[in-house]
């Protein structure tokens, strides 16, 4: 799978906290900044031993962090999105 996304983010950071990073992520900021989302996710899921999936569950103490779609269970799947295209286009 392939992600088209690209973001520009304009931030400066301290090099105290680019060394907190590197400790924690085990990995140069130069390599962090080159990395493709779809590298990004292959790290994480490598990492952590698990594929990263997104649940529709509502969970209280990530709710409760501010995401108002995931409060009013608005969050929608790329299952969710396939479906309610081809209800759409008429498939």
């Amino acid at each position: 799978m392939s992600h088209n996304i690209e973001v520009i983010i304009v931030y400066t950071i301290s090099e105290k906290t680019i060394k907190n990073i590197e400790n924690t992520v085990g990995m140069p900021i130069e390599k962090i900044r080159r990395l493709t989302i779809d590298e990004e996710i292959a790290w994480v899921e490598k990492r952590r031993g698990t594929k990263m999936v997104f649940s529709k569950e509502k969970k209280a103490a990530i709710a409760g962090r501010g995401n108002p779609l995931l409060a009013r269970k608005r969050i929608r799947t790329n299952e969710d999105l396939n479906i309610l295209s081809k209800k759409y286009i008429g498939i």
